[in-house]
């Protein structure tokens, strides 16, 4: 009789453990949040052949933070914590007061070459709840196909750079040399629109008319992708000398 009322003992408690075992986890909070604003932006810069090109990319986003009903916000303990991997182990890029909204813009630079996965983490009463984890991967950065001087041909100049296969539209403009750093800029000298073709260059003709011979430019070329709600983008710039535009011939005919 005891071994019976030994093992029904046995049985009772672990039904009451797998009973309170289930509630914890049907009461365990649901923080989870959905990111809004995720961008991810690649910039190259390409002045001289010789120099080459660089290229890298910044990522930020941004999110509502949960209302913790039974939490004062403004508790020390409490806060957001954003976990970053390359290619490895998750580890703390930054830790964040809580706030209504949130948003988070990466101090370092990533290449353009590896993906990126960030976590949010809910620091709560010495727990760490999972809000929101997402990869990234950045867009190549523009490849030029310009030499630092260019001339026309037949009346047109002729501005190209390598097809990216993720980008099916870009939005160039070209610009006299105002100032080269941090982002090369100036005044706007042609704007426009060019479809990327299923080729290995895509090209820009310009009115060699509209330019002046033996003067600096900048080429810009911008390109915007959403990607499951992922803004990815990416500016190139190359500096270039304008050659000989054929205007002296121009000038004896019209003469």
């Amino acid at each position: 009789m005891a071994k019976y009322l030994l093992a029904i003992l046995l049985f009772a408690g672990v039904g009451i453990a797998l009973v309170v075992l289930g509630c914890g986890q049907l009461d365990e909070p649901d923080y989870r949040v959905e990111l809004e604003g995720i961008k991810i932006h690649t910039e190259t810069a390409y002045l001289t052949e010789d120099e080459g090109s660089s290229s890298h990319a910044r990522v930020s986003f941004s999110w509502n933070a949960p209302l913790l009903e039974d939490a004062a916000p403004a508790r020390s303990a409490e806060g957001v914590i954003v976990e970053k991997t390359v290619q490895g182990s998750f580890l703390i890029a930054d830790t964040l007061p809580l706030s209504a909204v949130m948003s988070f813009t990466d101090p370092d630079t990533l290449s353009v070459e590896r993906s990126a996965g960030y976590r949010l983490l809910l620091l709560r009463q010495g727990r760490a709840y999972e809000m929101a984890e997402f990869t990234c991967t950045p867009l190549e950065g523009v490849e030029f196909h310009l030499s630092d001087t260019i001339s026309a041909e037949e009346g047109k100049i002729v501005l190209s750079w390598a097809a990216n296969a993720d980008v099916a539209e870009y939005e160039v403009s070209l610009m006299t040399l105002g100032i080269l750093v941090p982002i090369p800029e100036g005044e706007s000298v042609a704007n426009g629109k060019v479809q990327s073709s299923d080729g290995e260059t895509v090209r820009w003709e310009i009115d060699a008319e509209k330019l002046a011979e033996g003067a600096n430019y900048i080429l810009r070329v911008e390109a915007v992708q959403e990607d499951k709600g992922c803004l990815r983008s990416v500016r190139g710039s190359k500096l270039f000398v304008t050659g000989d535009l054929g205007q002296e011939e121009d000038e004896k005919d019209n003469g």
